[in-house]
């Protein structure tokens, strides 16, 4: 029976620029900032739906702001993803880092301005953002390769992602659970 081979490090210099400990502390940095971003927008689901409701917008009204939604996440995927292979914002800190800036900017605009909303095309505008300006979650997904480079085995890189997708499936049931629970009512 063949036995695979095992190739073990002698020692692991941390003086070297993406180091363990970097990329531990980046992976940390990464999948809590993701699950904070998700708990801050998932918090406010029920508000919005009572917004929706007493704005008048009916299930046609949902369902076109969902399909809407979709549509520009598939082309700020595109845009973004673009956007973050690109050498060009290298002088920023890295163009990855600078998409997930960008995202966390845009869902703040888009809770700010369906926060204020008083309209129903308020609520169609405050979509835009961050439907096509968050892809954080992607982004982050090619920032931990990034981080992983080509020496990582598949299964540290899987391990990394599924952190990531760990952090953002308890982010979205921890913030309406906290909502419910700090926030009396959705009534303005």
């Amino acid at each position: 029976m063949c036995k695979p081979t095992i190739q073990v490090k002698e020692s692991i210099d941390t003086s070297k620029p993406g180091a363990p400990t970097s990329q531990h502390r980046g992976f940390l940095y990464g999948t809590i900032s993701l699950a904070f971003a998700i708990t801050a927008s998932s918090v406010t689901m029920g508000h919005m739906q009572s917004r929706r409701d007493a704005l008048g917008c009916d299930s046609m009204c949902i369902g076109s702001m969902t399909s809407a939604r979709s549509t520009l996440t598939l082309f700020g995927a595109t845009i973004v993803g673009r956007m973050s292979d690109s050498k060009a914002l290298d002088r920023f800190g890295g163009a990855r880092k600078v998409c997930l800036l960008i995202g966390i900017v845009a869902s703040a605009v888009e809770l700010l301005i369906a926060s204020k909303a008083s309209t129903i095309s308020t609520l169609w505008m405050s979509l835009i953002p961050a439907a096509l300006l968050n892809q954080n979650f992607t982004v982050l997904k090619a920032l931990f390769g990034d981080y992983h480079g080509e020496s990582a085995s598949a299964a540290e890189r899987a391990g990394s992602v599924g952190k990531l997708g760990m952090a953002a499936g308890l982010a979205f049931m921890i913030g309406p659970l906290a909502s419910s629970k700090f926030l009396s009512t959705y009534e303005q």
